[in-house]
């Protein structure tokens, strides 16, 4: 059988019961992989990837495959099927959740699994590009000028790194209010997103310059929203770049959990 894996849930090919559906939408995938087989990875991890922390080396390599092939396919649609990884269903999951939430920049993938024979418990996994060389494109002009920010905090702590990197983000772009740019390349690139756009260049800040840092998802004011946490100084501190945007003050930039618990409720 093959599946679709939305951003939200994995949806195979005719309807499941709602209370699938909904444990679904609330599965939060970890980072680490648990038994899924993969390429051997290099020990240098700058052959395949420029992050310095936040990342699952067996993914980054696996889509560092990927992603260098796509040059050669140009402009028509391409089924690319992710070399070297072979799962179960859950595995898969995770591995298309990390790829929606922590590695793509432009918002235009679709993600699917396939058994790698009938009856088997085992997937592939398959990332459709529309257009693969525009992708590409995308992908890399908004990873090299995070990369190019991230190398202008080198030498300052991790405190003054975070702080930088809110304000060059919450500068850099506006609040999309027709809610229809969502993507980190949409915010870092084109300069106006979603809260998801704001939240996903920090934390590939974060990635690219060795802070600890984590997506989190909930709500504030009854509507959908996501926001950081980082490590720093000996504890999790709290940063809403999007409404230190919109308010064009820190009032929510390395507060403690008490303080972000006021208006902001994880999911």
């Amino acid at each position: 059988m093959s599946y679709l894996i939305t951003k939200d849930k994995v949806q195979p090919l005719y309807l499941w019961p709602l209370c699938m559906l909904l444990s679904l939408t609330l599965y939060i995938p970890t980072i680490t992989a648990q038994a899924a087989t993969f390429p051997e990875v290099p020990q240098d991890s700058s052959i395949y990837t420029p992050k310095k922390e936040n990342y699952n080396p067996e993914y980054e390599y696996c889509l560092y495959k990927t992603y260098s092939s796509l040059p050669s396919l140009g402009h028509e649609a391409a089924l690319v099927t992710v070399p070297g990884f072979i799962g179960t269903e859950d595995e898969a999951r995770a591995f298309s959740k990390y790829i929606y939430q922590y590695y793509d920049y432009t918002g235009q993938l679709n993600i699917s699994c396939s058994a790698i024979s009938a009856g088997s418990q085992l997937y592939n996994l398959h990332i459709q590009f529309d257009d693969p060389q525009q992708i590409y494109n995308m992908q890399m002009e908004t990873e090299q000028k995070l990369l190019n920010f991230s190398k202008t905090l080198n030498g300052f702590s991790d405190r003054d790194k975070i702080i930088k990197m809110n304000d060059w983000i919450a500068s850099n772009a506006v609040y999309d209010e027709s809610l229809k740019k969502t993507s980190c390349y949409s915010n870092v690139i084109e300069g106006t997103s979603t809260c998801n756009g704001y939240t996903r260049a920090f934390y590939a800040i974060c990635c690219y310059s060795g802070v600890k840092c984590e997506n989190i998802r909930g709500y504030v004011n009854d509507k959908l929203h996501i926001w950081n946490r980082v490590y720093t100084d000996g504890s999790w501190q709290y940063v809403d770049v999007t409404w230190n945007s919109m308010a064009r003050s820190n009032s929510w930039l390395l507060v403690p959990k008490d303080e972000i618990d006021k208006d902001h409720f994880t999911s």
